[in-house]
């Protein structure tokens, strides 16, 4: 909370002190055996009245009091109808300070006899004083807390608020006034080290901004903002470094944030995505809980996002296409689980940025262990026959049917009806179902694995299996389609994906959702960078909401396990699978 803490008696006698003997005017000692005649001379009134003889006056290396200053002058004119000068405290190299008779100092100066004001004063600080009638001083830890002392100078003295308010009044010389914000953290350090020991550095003009608004944000923990300079860290210890990204990328929208022999680089190519580096350097490393003392830990990696575009309706639109839209998850728990030989599942448990819980499913096959397969109702090879089965009794039919050794499944296309699913589907080499607008998975003849839209395949002629999506969130490592604009995918659902990595290890995941207190569902961002941090390289986005399916065989008893929530409450239904059909039985 915020309060008014006046100076201590000591404090309070050692300002007074300085001020009796010494003005924003430097005093001038006069000739030796003359000191009472000086003393008399430079004796200063402690009642005096502002007139069109004091001058504003801030600081010539900053611009930061200007609003207060403007704030003061026209509140002046308001009530006394004159405008005072506004100058600033430069002096010519190798000249003598010589300062105006009457000065209204504001921020902080190069006057001797206003340093002790500036002393200790954090952002949110601020402090006035009328020293006597030359002198003045209104100053702050910040642009905006300067401003705010001269409000409180102006309301204090002369009951001025704003036009048409206040009054002409008598000063009096006296104490400072101060207000001294309450920060939450008295004792900040950040691995380790003391936070003073840190500074914001920037190569480039364009970051100069955004390492200001950085250094802000970081000041609300304990009031102290971190040097930002530019170039080098300098003398101190440790540097958070706003970069260019100075390797080959993919777009105009890489993001990297990672810790480096105990420094932090935030790197990005524009201001859209320097910005989004900051935000989540922020939520990495700002604290949920804060405490009086505290040590903010950074290491690591944090994720790099690469934007492409399928077209050229995302390229452009890519940084605005993931901002609004990723959830801020927190891996907090994860546990695996081997289904058999070379295939596993884990169950990963997130908070999003509120603090809300997201379970992810992910089944796990190492290259070459599995033939993904399509699945359909009642073992049918008819994909429109509008007879539909949930997940698991696809799975157990088709083991019956076909002999197979179904280790887990996952739903498959989205569907505009019963007899009408939305993508390209095959099945043992037959075409089951084909629209050329929405992207596909696909098994080759060859077991490779393929991602895409129609235009990106070689020939259909060499597709064995094929599942229809829509978003094609991967494609060669890089983000491809989050559905920018739609809110089929920037709302949190239920979601199930396919995706596999370079190598060919292939990944079906599925998240539950829309179960406030066990799981609230993900955008398509989230979803991709789950598949990021698992390594895929290609990931897309098929059915979800309540068709979202996980299931994986117990061997010990032979039976399918659900693992999932389905948000209906129990299976659905669907149209058709991806069956992961064993090469080889154990």
């Amino acid at each position: 909370m915020n309060k008014i803490i006046r100076y201590s008696a000591a404090a309070l006698l050692a300002l007074l002190a300085a001020a009796s003997l010494i003005s924003c005017k430097p005093s001038d000692p006069g000739p030796a055996g003359n000191e009472s005649e000086t003393a008399g001379e430079t004796q200063k009134s402690d009642r005096f009245t502002i007139d069109e003889t004091f001058k504003l006056v801030r600081s010539d290396y900053s611009e930061e009091a200007n609003a207060a200053a403007r704030y003061i002058r026209e509140g002046v004119k308001e009530m006394f109808g004159f405008e005072l000068p506004y100058v600033t405290d430069f002096v010519k190299r190798g000249e003598e300070l010589v300062p105006d008779p009457h000065e209204i100092l504001v921020g902080e100066t190069n006057r001797p006899a206003a340093a002790p004001l500036y002393d200790g004063l954090r952002v949110r600080d601020y402090r006035y004083q009328i020293m006597n009638e030359d002198c003045i001083v209104i100053t702050g830890g910040s642009e905006q807390s300067i401003l705010e002392a001269a409000k409180a100078f102006m309301k204090d003295v002369f009951g001025y608020t704003g036009k048409g308010t206040g009054a002409n009044a008598e000063l009096k010389a006296g104490e400072p006034v101060s207000f001294l914000y309450d920060y939450p953290v008295k004792n900040l350090k950040v691995n380790g080290t003391d936070f003073t020991d840190w500074t914001i550095v920037y190569d480039s003009g364009s970051w100069k901004e955004r390492a200001s608004s950085l250094s802000a944000s970081l000041s609300e923990l304990s009031g102290y903002e971190l040097p930002v300079v530019s170039g080098s860290k300098g003398k101190s210890a440790h540097g958070i470094f706003l970069k260019t990204l100075d390797h080959e990328v993919y777009s105009d929208f890489d993001i990297i944030v990672e810790e480096i022999d105990g420094d932090v680089y935030l790197e990005a190519s524009n201001k859209d995505g320097m910005e989004r580096a900051i935000e989540l350097f922020l939520e990495k490393y700002y604290p949920k809980k804060v405490t009086e003392t505290m040590d903010l830990k950074i290491t690591g990696k944090e994720r790099t996002y690469t934007f492409i575009g399928q077209s050229g309706d995302y390229t452009g639109q890519a940084a605005n296409a993931i901002l609004p839209f990723e959830n801020g998850l927190v891996l907090k728990k994860k546990s695996q689980t081997r289904i058999r030989e070379g295939v596993y599942y884990e169950k990963r448990e997130y908070r999003d940025r509120n603090d809300k819980p997201v379970i992810c499913y992910v089944m796990i096959a190492e290259p070459g262990t599995v033939d993904p397969v399509c699945g359909l109702p009642h073992a049918y090879d008819n994909i429109t026959s509008g007879k539909l089965q949930n997940v698991m009794t696809q799975a157990k039919e088709a083991e019956a049917a076909y002999g197979y050794d179904i280790c887990g499944a996952v739903n498959g296309d989205f569907a505009f009806s019963a007899t009408e699913p939305c993508g390209t589907n095959y099945q043992n080499g037959v075409c089951l179902s084909h629209n050329s607008e929405f992207a596909f998975f696909a098994v080759k003849k060859d077991g490779s694995f393929f991602v895409g839209y129609d235009r990106d395949l070689d020939s259909f002629d060499n597709v064995k299996e094929a599942i229809g999506g829509r978003y094609l969130m991967l494609k060669d490592g890089k983000l491809t389609d989050l559905g920018y604009g739609i809110d089929l995918a920037a709302v949190r659902h239920p979601r199930t994906a396919i995706g596999f990595d370079d190598s060919g290890r292939l990944f079906l995941m599925e998240i539950d959702g829309r179960q406030p207190s066990l799981s609230n569902g993900a955008s398509l961002c989230d979803m991709a960078m789950i598949f990021i941090d698992l390594g895929a390289t290609n990931a897309i986005n098929i059915d979800g909401g309540g068709s979202s399916t996980f299931i994986t065989k117990d061997y010990n008893t032979g039976n399918f396990v659900l693992h999932n929530s389905p948000s209906d409450g129990n299976m659905r239904a669907v149209c058709n699978s991806l069956l992961l059909v064993v090469k080889e039985k154990e």
